[in-house]
């Protein structure tokens, strides 16, 4: 029986690994979803042997993680037919055994989470480079006439490509504030070069606002007693290196982004539909303009208010609010820092962008439900012992 929980442990931290290869190297996503089932499945047996311990799902921050996912699930029965209600609850199902599976690794094994950072940045820079290459080398790769970069395989959309090297280019600034070796340094160096070519093509200024905020939140928790002009140098450094790559003008402009008035699309239907519980998880998202179509209400807050209404946007809210009131009260480390971070990351996309957070993998898992399982990580081990 110890071997069964051993093989396991491990098949769990695999299965975990392989959604990133997966996500950042595959030509289609529906192979990516096929980690996270192995996921579900794996935690589904380490429960039936009584390894996960499901006393600590009654901390508030599971609670608010609950009721969210259970209500945006239930708000799909007043979609359109109801009819999507089933595949909901899949994908609450399939990112709260994502939730348990990545807490349960990174308590279990504190090198798993430095190995799982790795293994991010190794593949995604690997498909920064590739979708390099096919920028560089076939024009035709790039479906829109814009010179903007697609990226490769399933991040084959700019504004996806740049939120998903975004999130590499913070976890490798926080891997390189955690080693002392020269040749990682240098490693991370090239990567994070690469990564933030492939960004600049893609044409997307606001990641840029969240990789500053980001970086320079880990850097502010490194150096602590000067932590304000730390944070304000990399703030501006990182603003400095938009312009030069950017220019000035494709900076400041307002361009085809549009966002005011799909944000008041968007708060229209609500109001039309239903204020307080929204039109349903699932329901149409596309808005069909004279200048283009857009599919979705670019901005999780905006895409939550629309599906649940104001009550999905609280239970959001409160999410939040409760991972910012545990990282307050957990102690200083590593983990912390890349938790705030990347929670602020996602936060800054997030107000900008992004549609739907209940949904199979893809770029919201990034930004949205990987933060909140770090912030669950930090959870003191005198509260819970993932191995009972």
């Amino acid at each position: 029986m110890q071997l069964v929980r051993v093989g396991l442990n491990h098949l769990l931290a695999f299965s975990l690994i392989l959604i990133l290869g997966l996500y950042f190297l595959a030509e289609n996503g529906r192979i990516n979803a096929f980690a996270t089932y192995l996921v579900g499945i794996t935690i589904i047996l380490m429960a039936g042997l009584g390894q996960i311990n499901f006393r600590s799902l009654l901390q508030p921050l599971w609670v608010t993680i609950g009721l969210l996912l259970v209500y945006l699930v239930v708000a799909a029965n007043w979609a359109a037919g109801g009819e999507g209600a089933g595949k909901h609850s899949g994908y609450a199902l399939l990112i709260a055994s994502f939730l348990l599976g990545l807490r349960y690794s990174v308590q279990s094994n504190p090198a798993f989470l430095t190995w799982f950072l790795v293994v991010a940045v190794a593949c995604g820079t690997t498909s920064a480079a590739l979708s390099l290459q096919l920028h560089v080398a076939l024009p035709e790769y790039q479906p829109l006439p814009e010179p903007r970069l697609y990226g490769f395989g399933r991040l084959n959309n700019p504004m996806i490509s740049a939120v998903s090297y975004g999130f590499v280019l913070v976890c490798a600034v926080h891997l390189a504030t955690q080693t002392r070796q020269h040749w990682q340094w240098a490693l991370l160096l090239l990567a994070g070069v690469t990564l933030l070519a492939a960004i600049a093509l893609t044409g997307t200024r606001v990641v840029w606002l969240g990789i500053a905020v980001a970086a320079g939140l880990i850097v502010a928790q490194e150096v602590q007693r000067f932590a304000l002009a730390a944070f304000t140098g990399v703030l501006l450094a990182t603003g400095a290196l938009a312009i030069a790559l950017l220019g000035w003008e494709e900076v400041t402009r307002r361009a085809l982004s549009f966002r005011p008035e799909i944000w008041q699309e968007f708060l229209a239907r609500t109001l039309a539909a239903n204020i307080w519980i929204g039109v349903g998880s699932g329901s149409d998202a596309s808005w069909v303009t004279e200048v283009e179509t857009f599919k979705h209400a670019h901005s999780i807050f905006m895409s939550t208010f629309y599906y649940g209404g104001v009550l999905g946007l609280v239970l959001l809210l409160g999410m939040l609010a409760c991972c910012c009131q545990q990282l307050q009260a957990s102690a200083a480390s590593p983990l912390r820092s890349l938790a705030i971070a990347l929670l602020a990351f996602g936060i800054t996309l997030g107000l900008f962008d992004g549609d739907a957070i209940l949904t199979k993998i893809d770029q919201q898992w990034w930004l949205v439900w990987f933060p909140v399982a770090l912030v669950l990580c930090t959870v003191r081990a005198s509260d819970d012992h993932p191995g009972e």
